[in-house]
């Protein structure tokens, strides 16, 4: 594999990560309606599964590129496995409360959802 493909095939879930982040914010300032909340909320929780694809992209592509660096197989999973706890409590965190408003509860599903999700596409980059 070219160095600049790896690289390019790496770039790839961050620049989609930073998509999801960016209209994930502009849908939640957009309208206070409970859809926009929902749609916002899972938009920005997206970004979890992208950076859990860049750590596994980074994984794989060094692998077939360079080699094993045992630095690297040990950073790249946990930095996925933070991010999907990360997804994971923030869905845990809307229903939580002892107030919860439907729009929390769908969110706060497709959220936790989303951070097991990225709990699976990391479990790929560690092994």
């Amino acid at each position: 594999m070219n160095i600049y493909i790896g690289w390019l095939f790496k770039l790839i879930p961050l620049i989609m990560g930073l998509i999801c982040i960016a209209l994930g914010g502009f849908v939640l300032e957009s309208s206070g309606q409970s859809e926009y909340f929902v749609a916002g909320h899972v938009l920005i929780s997206l970004a979890a599964i992208c950076l859990a694809l860049f750590t596994t992209a980074f994984i794989i592509i060094s692998q077939l590129t360079r080699g094993v660096n045992t630095f690297y197989n040990t950073l790249f999973p946990i930095i996925g496995y933070a991010g999907s706890i990360i997804t994971m409590i923030w869905g845990w965190a809307l229903l939580a409360g002892n107030d919860v408003m439907a729009d929390e509860f769908v969110a706060g599903h497709v959220i936790f959802g989303v951070g097991m999700i990225a709990a699976c596409v990391s479990t790929v980059a560690s092994s």
